[in-house]
């Protein structure tokens, strides 16, 4: 809705009187508000607050969307240097760098509102970042928040105007635009324990005056990690970017302008610090045994997955789990294991180049905007090209023996085109209409679909044979340590998205307004596997080569519907209906099987299928918010209910071979459902002139309402049917009750004749409720408490700033889940027996940490 369309004199001042209520206070705490603060002060500046949540300039108070924004200062005054610090923020949302399946910053897994993604696809997840509008393909954990202007969090349904891959939210970073007529910069120093330091400097100016200008920013980030591992001593967590971008910016004439913002980064990463608990059988078998509770009823099957000949199912960990000081990842790999085994590719001049544990990924990204003015009328046009290229050496067992170790390269390519016209916003009735375009290509093993060396020391108990083709009750191929290859040529995913998209809106009063967003989108996807080697057989072959090629095209209509009612200057309510969707999936497992391995797996026949179909949200949500006491508190409260249909997730399953044994893979398999339902709020208040409190909380209640638990069912008995019911537990790694508070001041500094300098501080709790690790609801994370302080002086250019993070040292793990257990032997079917063993993997907690900032403007 956008109410400045009436009589002149009529728009002035109810657009007076709602910007003028809503600046009346500064936020001084780290905390979203509808007012926002430029220095730290309590200055009104709410009516600067601008966001783009629906592709057009507005208000952020104004906005019937559930967005959070955060201003670049207060961004820097609250130490927010990355996404992780955003979110403890941010009501609705989870997010840790080292994602549990993956450590390390490798991959970005985004939770809204409970809604997370156990498929690791890069083009089809429930929430994404977007760089000044344009998509973010594979990892974006290592953007920085020094060079960003603002972050709009949207949380709910966003495929109506942001479109594939916001299922569940979005996330936007909005990059600065260098001034025309002024030239100026900021160089930010800050330094902590653990070898840690950030050194960033952003120069611009113009170029030709009130014509052309331009940015430079550079960033250097390190980290030297908080743990080492027992098992070695090396280093875990050891963190390195470095971060080129640059920007041109243009108004040939007063109704053009134009805008190109490039980057190049460099992540150097060392192997991430992680926790692995299991049953008797880790480590094989050294433990330590932390399973607390016992299987039974080990004869009943389940349908897609079959116990092993000989074996029954195995103990897990149940309740809380107990806090273990135990990081024993390797950090060092031999020169004879990387040059034997790592040599399936030539990665020289496509992948970088990594032959020690951890992470190397660049990234180039390019991006060119254009917004003409013909009468009130916005023409704009988003053109991008982003190129991501990594390497990524685990230790895939996350202990201290040497069972396996995986390689993988893979690279992301996308070019997104996006054209839209937008009516003038002055009017009772408004418009917008445009068309996209994007092409996302994924090369290589995305995540643990490369090579692996297997007991790479030489060392483990019987039997000393492996089979090549991962194949049970055949003879052995040969004996370990061995090396297993990726599939060369590595497989090709493409995700091809068109897409028509709009908006109405109306205001039928000055108070009652509606819109209409929508978006007509068809998805073609494809994957070829050009030819796959020892772990999965040879398909039918196509075009010249040995593999498979799988297509399918997805088409569907997305809307949102929106009613918002602003009773007065102060309030604003609106009601809610949108619909989300994420793209289909292929088992490409399947289109190798032969008609003899099809009549050989009925059940897999039967549950599992070739294309899987998109999942699907509906959302319906109502906000509310509201400025008071002349503008001395704010404040946000959102509700919602959302149900998740046709929902995928990832089993295990063993094929009965002709030969009699049985082969270890993967399946994804969908057809179940989630509700979804809570309530998020946020908002600040001041309480006296220097003295600010803001906070936000959320809760979530979400339920499987229909899932089966994929990979549990090594330690879950099935029902009579052979399915892991997991029907009525809570989802994995999403806390029901989360919140966060800010408590500041900023007053002159006292005993100085000075008048210029001012003294501030802050004080940060941000509370994590219990999350479970597993869909069976077997094992939880205990809630923490984690408190932050800082405090310094600062005057118009200069801040000088000391801080501490997690000032009572809390040791709560950050995050963890149910991984299987390749660290698993005890003498039956090595090195497979991670196939009938689940363990935990878990992220430690960030250790207390002192520091010192240091920001100064020129």
């Amino acid at each position: 809705m956008n109410h400045r369309f009436f009589v002149h004199n009529k728009t002035l001042s109810l657009r007076t009187a709602l910007l003028g209520a809503v600046s009346g206070i500064a936020c001084a705490g780290a905390h979203p508000a509808f007012a926002q603060e430029t220095t730290q002060a309590s200055e009104p500046t709410g009516d600067r607050l601008v966001v783009v949540a629906r592709k057009r300039e507005e208000n952020l108070f104004e906005v019937p969307v559930a967005v959070t924004a955060f201003s670049d200062e207060q961004l820097q005054a609250a130490g927010m240097n990355s996404l992780v610090q955003i979110v403890e923020f941010t009501p609705g949302v989870q997010f840790e760098n080292n994602s549990v399946a993956n450590p390390g910053r490798i991959y970005t897994d985004i939770r809204f509102r409970g809604l997370g993604n156990e498929l690791v696809e890069p083009f089809a997840q429930v929430g994404s970042i977007f760089l000044d509008g344009v998509p973010i393909v594979g990892g974006s954990s290592s953007i920085g928040t020094q060079n960003i202007e603002r972050v709009e969090v949207v949380k709910g349904p966003s495929s109506a105007l942001f479109g594939r891959s916001t299922f569940a939210g979005a996330i936007n970073y909005i990059s600065k635009t260098p001034s025309l007529t002024e030239f100026s910069g900021t160089a930010a120093l800050e330094f902590a324990q653990d070898s840690t330091h950030t050194v960033s400097l952003g120069v611009e100016g113009p170029i030709i005056q009130d014509f052309l200008s331009a940015r430079l920013f550079i960033q250097d980030y390190s980290t030297g990690g908080q743990y080492r591992s027992s098992s070695d001593g090396g280093a875990l967590g050891e963190e390195s970017t470095r971060t080129y971008m640059g920007t041109l910016y243009a108004e040939p004439t007063p109704n053009l302008s134009m805008k190109f913002r490039g980057m190049y980064a460099v992540d150097d990463d060392g192997p991430a610090a992680s926790v692995h608990l299991g049953n008797a059988s880790s480590r094989r078998g050294a433990g330590p045994n932390v399973a607390n509770c016992f299987a039974q009823n080990p004869s009943l099957a389940t349908a897609l997955k079959r116990n092993v000949p000989g074996t029954s199912l195995t103990d897990f960990i149940c309740g809380e789990v107990p806090i273990v000081n135990l990081t024993d990842s390797n950090t060092q790999i031999s020169s004879d294991v990387i040059l034997p085994y790592f040599d399936l590719v030539d990665a020289s001049d496509v992948y970088p180049t990594l032959t020690e544990f951890g992470l190397e990924r660049e990234q180039i990204r390019a991006a060119f905007f254009i917004d003409y003015d013909i009468n009130g009328h916005t023409i704009s046009s988003v053109s991008s090209f982003d190129d991501e290229r990594v390497t990524n050496i685990r230790d895939l067992d996350d202990s201290g023996v040497e069972n396996w170790i995986n390689y993988d390269l893979f690279r992301n390519k996308s070019f997104f085109q996006e054209l839209r016209i937008t009516s003038p916003s002055d009017q009772r009735f408004t418009w917008m209409l445009g068309g996209g375009y994007f092409n996302g290509k994924n090369f290589g093993y995305y995540l643990n679909g490369g090579e692996s060396v297997v007991a790479y020391d030489g060392g483990m108990t019987a039997p000393v044979a492996f089979d090549l083709d991962t194949t049970f009750g055949v003879p052995a191929d040969g004996i370990c340590p061995c090396g297993f290859n990726g599939f060369n040529p590595p497989p090709v995913s493409q995700n091809e998205t068109f897409s028509v998209f709009g908006a109405l809106g109306y205001d039928f009063t000055e108070w009652l307004g509606l819109d209409f967003e929508w978006r007509y989108q068809w998805d073609d996807l494809t994957q070829r596997d050009a030819g796959r080697t020892s772990i999965l057989p040879p398909t039918e072959p196509f075009a010249t080569g040995n593999g498979t090629e799988l297509g399918a095209t997805f088409k569907n209509f997305l809307p949102r519907v929106t009613i918002q009612l602003l009773p007065t200057p102060t309030t604003n309510f609106w009601a809610t209906y949108s619909k989300g969707n994420n793209p289909g999936f292929f088992n490409s497992r399947f289109a190798s099987f032969t008609q003899e391995e099809l009549d050989l797996n009925p059940d897999f026949v039967q549950n599992a299928s070739l294309f899987l179909d998109e999942e699907e949200i509906e959302n319906w949500e109502i906000g509310w918010r509201q400025s008071l006491l002349n503008g001395n508190a704010t404040f946000s409260v959102v509700a919602y209910m959302m149900d998740w249909t046709n929902q995928k997730t990832r089993t295990g399953v063993l094929f009965n071979t002709p030969g009699g044994g049985q082969q270890v893979s993967t399946a994804a398999v969908q057809g179940f459902s989630t509700d979804l339902m809570g309530v998020e709020f946020e908002g600040s208040a001041r309480l006296t002139d220097v003295i600010t409190l803001a906070g936000q909380f959320t809760y979530s209640d979400a339920e499987f309402k229909n899932f089966e638990c994929g990979f549990t069912d090594d330690y879950a008995p099935a029902n009579a049917d052979g399915i892991v019911d997991c029907s009525g537990n809570t989802p994995l790694q999403f806390p029901k009750w989360s919140s966060s508070f800010s408590l500041s001041f900023l007053d002159d500094l006292p005993f100085s004749d000075r008048s210029d300098w001012s003294w501030f501080g802050r004080l940060d709790g941000i509370y994590t409720g219990k999350q479970f690790t597993d869909e069976q609801n077997f094992s939880f994370i205990g809630s923490s408490w984690l408190f932050n302080l800082r405090g310094g002086v600062q005057r118009d250019n200069i801040r000088f700033e000391l801080f501490v993070t997690n000032l009572f040292n809390e040791d709560q793990y950050l995050a963890g889940g149910r991984t299987s257990d390749f660290s698993a032997d005890t003498g039956s079917i090595f090195p497979f027996e991670f196939s009938d063993n689940q363990s935990l993997t878990l992220i430690p907690a960030k250790q207390r940490q002192f520091g010192a900032r240091t920001v100064i403007d020129f």
